[in-house]
């Protein structure tokens, strides 16, 4: 019967640390996807595998509108152009309106003639 490079590293991980059980360094190598190295400092650390490995970090996002998964990085869906919730959007300059005023200046000004200035208002 063959042996597995999975059981190998095992019995590799069982020679170097006798103290821990097969199931324990069977999790902390698939904790470490496979990497004997990973697993042997974490054991050499005293450090704990969780029973439940968190999920990888992804470098893509699933769109809420029609699932297509995305790369990180791109601002919209590539399928239904729907934005991606996990970007922050630049902040749209402020607009004039109707008060007067081109880029909010009628609505700082009214806010700043209401703020106190050493206990004054302007």
């Amino acid at each position: 019967m063959a042996v597995t490079t999975k059981e190998a590293d095992v019995a590799l991980l069982k020679g170097m640390f006798p103290q821990f059980n097969e199931d324990r360094l069977r999790q902390t190598l698939a904790y470490h996807r496979g990497n004997v190295d990973q697993a042997a400092t974490e054991l050499l650390s005293g450090g704990t595998t969780p029973v439940h490995a968190p999920p990888p970090a992804t470098a893509e996002w699933a769109c809420a509108t029609c699932t297509f998964a995305n790369a990180a990085s791109s601002q919209q869906c590539a399928m239904c152009d729907s934005p991606n919730p996990t970007r922050e959007t630049e902040a749209s300059p402020l607009r004039s309106d109707d008060r007067g005023g081109a880029g909010g200046t009628a609505v700082v000004e009214h806010v700043l003639a209401r703020t106190p200035v050493n206990g004054h208002l302007r």
